[in-house]
This record gives structure tokens, C-alpha cells and sequence, in this order.
């Protein structure tokens, strides 16, 4: 079963180049996995080193890299990249997974028990913005809402939507992922308004409540979603 590890990324080389070794590792660990990119923009040499790097991994066979970038991006929007990066996998099961998360030995394998133990979808314990889940039910979902354009709880909203629609969730233990340090205002350089992380996060909690108190279980109804044309 091949699985999709897939990020999306503006301006964090220094996180990816610490964490492509250990996913490369994992995806040869367990095979068939997918380390997918999504470069919005950078501008600090995320292409460069893609292109590298696609040449010189040592990666087994069924295992690949998969890197994309989007042109003419000046500012980052959480959830169309987020939707944009995990629309890119082709694996039967999808994993979000930031530029700053390094997976330990064991991740990938973890994964697959929850797979095989019949979740649809799950996160890591504690880091829950990493979840995977199965690629149907993550479009039948609708994805991320892509009102979530800035840090805010995208990630409580889409797990919100699974759980109601799937019941219970796999939990994958969090010391099988590591969680690399980034200063909050390099979390929120990039967005198109100034923000903290708390004020984009009060900002973007209404989309969420009014979500719950809608029993909302498609998101972006009536809308393409899964593309960044604007």
C-alpha cells in the first residue's frame, strides 16, 4: 500500500533539510511512500535543493520524492497549500506532515498497523496537525476549509469533520515523531496580513464554531477547492 507523506512549504529550507533524511529513511523502511512537496514560492533555494536531492536520494524501488512548485505566490495561505500538497499524493492513504516534523524509526510502520487495524484516518498524539487518512475520504470531506487562510485551528476543524463522519481515530504515539523548534514569528512571516499566531488563531476560530454548530461535514461546498489560482 503506498502512503503520501505530503508537505507544504514556503521559505523553511533549514527545517526540510533536517527532516528529508529521516523521511527518506522511513520511506526505505517501509515501502512504497511518497515524500511529497509542495513549494509555494520560496525564495530561499527550497528548488535548488529539491532538485539535488531528487538526484543523489538513495531511495528503494516503489519509494519516490515527488516535488511541485507554484509560481507567483507572495503569501501563504494554510489551508490551499495544505489541500494542495495532500491533493498531490497518490497513495491510497494521505499524511500531512509540516516542513519542521522529523518522523523516527517506526513512523511509517505505525501507520500502517493503524491502517490495517481499519482507521480512515488519525494524527500523531500531541502534534495534531499531523494527520493521515485515507485519500477518498479526505476529498469526500472536502478537504481543509479553505477559509482557514491563516494559522488558526484547521486542524481541530478537518479532525472535527472526520471523527463525525468516521467515528474513532488511529493514534500514533508522539515519540515517533520529532518536532523540530521554530520561533513563532517564523511561523507567521509569510502570511499576507501581520499577525501573531494567537491573533490569527482568535481570527480564524469563528470558521471553526460555526462549523461545529453546523454539523458541517463537507467543506468547500459549492466551491473548487484544491487549487491556488488567486
Amino acid at each position: 500500500m503506498l502512503i503520501s507523506l505530503c508537505t507544504p512549504v514556503m521559505n523553511r529550507l533549514d527545517d526540510l533539510r533536517q527532516a528529508m533524511p529521516a523521511r527518506i529513511a522511513e520511506a526505505n523502511a517501509s515501502p512504497p511512500v511518497e515524500l511529497c512537496i509542495l513549494d509555494c514560492s520560496s525564495t530561499d533555494g527550497l528548488r535548488e535543493y529539491m532538485d539535488e536531492l531528487i538526484e543523489i536520494a538513495r531511495l528503494v524501488p516503489g519509494s519516490s520524492i515527488v516535488y511541485k512548485r507554484i509560481e507567483g505566490k507572495r503569501y501563504w495561505h494554510m489551508a490551499k497549500a495544505r489541500n494542495m500538497s495532500m491533493l498531490m499524493g497518490q497513495g491510497e492513504y494521505l499524511d500531512m506532515i509540516d516542513a519542521d516534523n522529523v518522523p523516527q524509526p517506526g513512523y511509517i510502520k505505525a501507520l500502517r498497523e493503524s491502517i490495517y487495524q481499519g482507521y480512515k484516518w488519525g494524527y500523531v498524539h500531541k502534534l495534531c496537525a499531523i494527520i493521515f487518512c485515507k485519500r477518498e475520504e479526505f476529498i469526500n470531506s472536502g478537504g481543509y476549509d479553505e477559509r482557514f487562510e491563516f494559522y488558526g485551528p484547521e486542524d481541530r476543524d478537518i479532525q472535527w469533520r472526520l471523527r463525525v463522519r468516521n467515528g474513532c481515530e488511529g493514534i500514533i504515539p508522539n515519540d515517533l515523531m520529532k518536532n523540530i523548534y521554530t520561533p513563532d514569528d517564523k511561523k507567521v512571516a509569510n502570511y499576507r496580513l501581520p499577525g501573531t499566531k494567537h491573533s490569527f488563531s482568535k481570527e480564524m476560530r469563528e470558521y471553526y464554531l460555526e462549523n461545529v454548530a453546523n454539523n458541517v461535514r463537507v467543506a468547500n461546498v459549492g466551491m473548487e477547492w484544491g487549487t491556488w489560482t488567486a
